[in-house]
């Protein structure tokens, strides 16, 4: 009996650790310096089922040669449930209470964060990245737009593809709207920032089921969880097949922004994915799954309404030039009342990342609380560190995401509103740089690089000239606005040469031409009677303003050029047949432009003709008795 007992009591345990109680997460990473790095992992758990390890979690390492799991350490828990307050004759609020199945009822919702130790990360990830994954068992049985989900578990992933430079993961500074009511339009906002300014993009994401053995290989193992009919990662949410006033869930891929409207009440599993790019490489994708609650609520409550601030109360976005001050009023309304006639509260709260000085601020703090309006205002000054990269390189824009998010206090679900205000920096002033036009070797076998004038007016925001070859790097720079060409030093070969102009706010801004080669000449003697002659394309496809043809000159005598003959673009090589009978000949290849003429270097060697001469055929014999000489003549020889 006593055994009989201990195996239904550790069943009963395995049920508890297990039971449905996952309501999504995320993982993080935060580089501590060196190669160190610390991971976050955050989980949401649906307080109305089983409670958490508070010791605890440990997240499995792929792909990596000598790491293969990471310790994450309970930090807290927090109460996600939506705050409101309790009026006479008014429902109370959702809460997570403690402990196994503590939640008064759906949307009862707590955060969980871990977080380990110092990691020391080394090496190159592979193609595939290295990929940090945490895996739960099981989801709620309440999810309507998954095939039997409280059959299925959880992988949350992070994945880190480059760290050739060290990076932090994309941040979600704003936890999730997990409850909201069905038949209003739903908007939110994660409020991402990268603390490396790396580039972000957003898009929907697969949910997959837990992986207890075996690797990680998606979507092999961990296997994708099926949707029901209507459903998929792609439209997550009811659409107008199920509800002809349903509206798709929309997510923007550029500022993370999530918007639909569901008169269909149910609980739907989402996943959002975040890529951060930076100079067009991957570096890094983490990802937050969300369980969203929908319920039928008191139809006379609406969301407070956040106005547009911008062109006349119409938008949220606005672009500037850096350097501009950006001030305007956030203006935050809500007429409705309580069940009971009193004033709803307002709480407005915000998110201002600032990674580069100077930083927005508002002429309150945040959160805020007001009954019936909050006006308040946006103060950013903005400077040319606004428009440079996280390796300090400016560009000639950068964009920056507010998201503001508003929301009464009725119980049990208040209404919420996100706004997130767009602005665009840009970098003024930004010259295009110009195009070589053409590259001549003079005859000490020197380059001179040629390109057009700048446009009238450019001097107030240029700063310098550079001319680059991938060769050799920076070869010169002038900070004269009139420049039009470079003189280098001989080379004895093509090079790829590019110029520069740096300019705009600051002018450090950087703009390049395209490559273009010098044509390089050479020559070589079989000893055959005959020259010949090899060279290069300026550019793999002629620029529009290119002639058709090189034309090919042979000099004879010393600096005068003869011309010899003309071959289309894409022939790069001629054979010259040799007519003197031994002399030292140089060549030169010249390509025009509209502008100006490439010309070659002029490679030179001793040349013989091989033609064997006519025997000459005498027309006079005579005999001089002055000088007792025989005199003999005959016709030129035609060879």
């Amino acid at each position: 009996m006593p055994k009989a007992f201990i195996v239904f009591f550790f069943l009963f345990l395995t049920f508890v650790s297990h039971a449905s109680h996952v309501m999504g997460g995320e993982i993080t990473y935060k580089h501590l310096g060196n190669n160190n790095y610390q991971f976050e992992l955050v989980f949401y758990r649906d307080c109305n089922g089983a409670d958490v390890n508070a010791v605890s979690e440990t997240l499995r390492v792929w792909n990596h040669p000598s790491l293969s799991t990471i310790t994450v350490l309970f930090v807290q828990r927090q109460d996600l449930s939506p705050i409101c307050t309790q009026v006479p004759g008014g429902a109370g609020p959702l809460l997570c209470g403690t402990g196994n199945n503590g939640g008064n009822g759906i949307g009862a919702i707590e955060k969980v964060i871990y977080r380990s130790a110092p990691v020391a990360l080394t090496g190159a990830p592979p193609a595939q990245g290295w990929a940090f994954t945490y895996e739960n068992f099981s989801r709620s049985g309440a999810l309507t737009n998954l095939s039997n989900p409280s059959t299925y578990g959880i992988t949350l992933v992070a994945k880190i593809f480059n760290l050739s430079q060290p990076d932090s993961s994309p941040v979600f500074n704003e936890d999730p709207n997990f409850v909201s009511c069905a038949g209003l339009p739903y908007q939110y906002n994660s409020a991402v920032s990268d603390p490396n300014l790396d580039s972000l993009h957003f898009e929907f994401g697969i949910p997959y089921n837990h992986f207890p053995t075996g690797a990680y290989n998606p979507p092999s193992n961990p296997a994708p969880i099926p949707f029901v009919s209507g459903f998929s990662y792609l439209s997550p949410t009811p659409g107008p097949a199920i509800n002809a006033s349903n509206t798709a869930a929309v997510l923007n891929p550029l500022n993370g922004n999530l918007t639909f409207n569901s008169f269909t009440v149910g609980n739907y599993a989402l996943k959002i994915v975040v890529k951060a790019y930076r100079g067009g490489l991957l570096i890094s994708e983490t990802e937050r799954e969300i369980q969203l609650v929908l319920q039928p609520c008191n139809s006379s409550n609406f969301p407070p309404v956040i106005s547009p601030p911008f062109a006349g109360g119409a938008s949220y976005e606005l672009t500037v030039n850096a350097g501009d001050l950006v001030n305007f009023d956030l203006l935050i309304t809500d007429p409705d009342t309580q069940i009971n006639g009193s004033a709803q509260n307002i709480t407005l709260e915000g998110n201002l990342p600032c990674t580069v000085g100077p930083c927005p601020s508002l002429n309150v703090g945040l959160p805020f609380t007001a009954t019936g309006q909050i006006q308040t205002q946006f103060t950013w000054q903005t400077t040319c560190d606004h428009i440079l990269d996280g390796q300090g390189q400016a560009q000639a824009q950068k964009t920056y995401h507010f998201v503001f998010k508003a929301s009464d206090d009725v119980c049990p679900i208040p209404q919420v509103q996100f706004a997130t205000i767009t602005i665009h920096v840009l970098n003024t002033g930004i010259i295009t740089a110009p195009e070589i036009a053409c590259i001549q070797t003079n005859n000490a076998n020197e380059l001179n690089i040629y390109w057009p004038s700048l446009a009238a007016g450019s001097a107030s925001s240029f700063a310098a000239f550079q001319l680059y070859s991938l060769q050799n790097g920076l070869l010169a720079d002038t900070l004269d606005v009139n420049a039009t060409s470079f003189t280098i030093p001989p080379i004895f070969n093509s090079h790829d040469f590019y110029i520069s102009v740096a300019s705009g706010c600051g002018g450090t801004f950087l703009s390049y031409s395209d490559t273009v080669k010098n044509i390089y000449l050479t020559l070589n003697n079989p000893n055959n009677g005959t020259a010949v002659l090899n060279w290069n394309k300026p550019k793999t496809q002629p620029s529009p303003n290119y002639n058709s043809h090189y034309y090919i000159y042979r000099e004879y005598p010393t600096n005068f050029f003869n011309f010899l003959d003309s071959v289309p673009y894409n022939q790069t090589t001629y054979i010259d047949t040799i007519d003197l009978c031994h002399e030292f000949l140089r060549y030169r290849v010249n390509l025009k432009t509209a502008t100006c003429n490439f010309n070659s270097n002029r490679p030179g060697d001793s040349l013989t003709d091989m033609m064997t001469p006519f025997i000459p055929v005498l027309y006079s014999v005579g005999f001089d008795t002055s000088t007792q000489q025989m005199q003999l003549q005959w016709n030129p020889n035609a060879a």
